[in-house]
């Protein structure tokens, strides 16, 4: 019988060996990321999907007015008033209980006449039976004033949705084009966003000017501008519309972010920190954890023991969240 020999370590190369896959460990930032991520989105998805459902009523609806009012006029004069769609694209416009009598109708349909005239453009029998209906509509069931603006407004809808039929416009037609449909206020809103309009907006404000003077829609105007407040009353910062509300503006639509959610804004104001445009003083702390996280070698145990002791002290403090902007 052979006798059993010790084995040295020369022997472990022939020893049995079950090969280990090398799982890198998730890291402090990675988890604090992918929380972050997984827990903005979940609080946003009802608002989102409520801003779906509203983008998609109002496509309904453009389809509805185009359809409507690209029919022809001896169908449109036998529609009865409650089978005619009301456009809630066209945007919002300022109310008037009171309806203009006929005479004031005539008058304000012969200074928009003129306006058409000193462009080249006319209408025939039939566009202005269709424009007439149109304008009629939203003063009945949206209570718009009837004035020049809302005149020339509803003429720029119509040709937005190719409603004219061929030969109702006679002469130089105008190209200009409509702004996007706006969401309206007075439906989804104030559920969605009731705090941007606790307030009325100062128009002699000249920050409130220079956004207007930008071109956007009211909406945006209105959260751009609280936005702005927040900023000077938060962290003593006065906003220069001038050189970064173009660049703010860019940055939503490049990341895809919806103007209407405060968290979109926090997210402006920490990338201008970062880019150098905001001081280093304008983030929270747990902003500034954040940042400190992203900017640390966590594979240092030293540095993951410090990042874990100033997050305890963190959650230990009675300092709250940055107060949302109204």
């Amino acid at each position: 019988m052979k006798r059993k020999r010790k084995l040295t370590i020369f022997d472990l190369k022939s020893l049995p060996s079950t090969p280990v896959v090398n799982k890198p460990r998730e890291t402090l930032k990675t988890f604090t990321e992918n929380y972050n991520r997984e827990e903005t989105a979940r609080q946003e998805a009802p608002l989102r999907k409520l801003e779906s459902d509203y983008s998609q009523g109002l496509r309904e609806n453009q389809a509805n007015v185009k359809e409507f009012f690209s029919l022809p006029t001896d169908q449109l004069n036998n529609a009865r008033p409650a089978s005619v769609p009301v456009d809630f694209g066209i945007g919002s416009f300022p109310e008037s209980a009171e309806r203009p009598t006929a005479e004031e109708y005539r008058n304000l349909q012969l200074e928009f006449w003129e306006t058409l005239n000193a462009r080249g453009c006319s209408f025939n029998e039939a566009a202005w039976i269709r424009f007439n209906i149109y304008v009629g509509t939203l003063a009945r069931e949206r209570k718009f004033a009837i004035t020049l603006d809302f005149l020339e407004a509803s003429f720029q809808r119509l040709l937005e949705l190719s409603c004219f039929n061929d030969g109702e416009l006679t002469g130089t037609v105008p190209k200009t084009k409509q702004p996007a449909p706006e969401p309206e206020v007075n439906e989804l809103e104030p559920t969605l966003r009731a705090d941007v309009y606790r307030e009325s907006i100062p128009s002699s404000d000249p920050r409130w000017r220079k956004i207007v003077s930008l071109g956007w829609t009211t909406s945006f105007n209105q959260w751009f501008f609280r936005w702005l407040e927040s900023l000077r009353e938060n962290w003593a910062f006065d906003f220069p519309i001038d050189r970064l509300g173009m660049k703010a503006a860019n940055f939503l639509d490049r990341w895809n972010l919806s103007p209407f959610v405060h968290s979109s804004w926090d997210a402006v104001r920490i990338a201008f920190v970062r880019s150098g445009d905001f001081p280093e003083h304008m983030l929270t702390p747990s902003e500034q954890l954040s940042q400190l996280i992203e900017n640390s070698n966590t594979n240092d145990y030293s540095v993951r023991r410090e990042l874990g002791r100033r997050s305890q002290e963190l959650i230990n403090s009675s300092v709250d969240s940055l107060p949302r902007h109204k």
